[in-house]
C-alpha cells in the first residue's frame, strides 16, 4: 500500500488545474498519511509571486483541517514556460 506521495501538483501551480477539495478526498478515500503538495514556482516567470503566494494561502488554509497535506514548492530558476491559461 502507498502512504504517501511527494510530488503532485494543485490548480495552485501555473501548470496543473487539481483542485485541492479533489486532491484531499483522494488522498483520504486511499488511507495515505501525508501528501506533499509542490506546486511549481518559476522565478522567470511575472506571476511568480502571484503562484508562491496562491499555493502557501491555500494549501496553507486546508492544512489546518487536513493534516494529511504538506506545503512544499518546485522552484524552476531556468525554466521559461508558462501555461497558456495563466498569461
Amino acid at each position: 500500500m502507498i502512504y504517501s506521495e511527494w510530488h503532485i501538483h494543485s490548480c495552485y501551480s501555473y501548470d496543473a488545474t487539481l483542485p485541492l477539495e479533489t486532491l484531499i478526498a483522494a488522498a483520504e478515500k486511499r488511507g495515505m498519511r501525508r501528501v506533499g503538495v509542490t506546486d511549481h514556482v518559476n522565478f522567470n516567470d511575472n506571476s511568480f509571486l502571484q503562484n508562491l503566494y496562491d499555493s502557501a494561502k491555500y494549501v496553507g488554509e486546508a492544512i489546518k483541517e487536513h493534516p494529511v497535506l504538506i506545503l512544499g514548492v518546485e522552484l524552476n530558476p531556468f525554466l521559461r514556460w508558462q501555461s497558456p491559461s495563466r498569461n
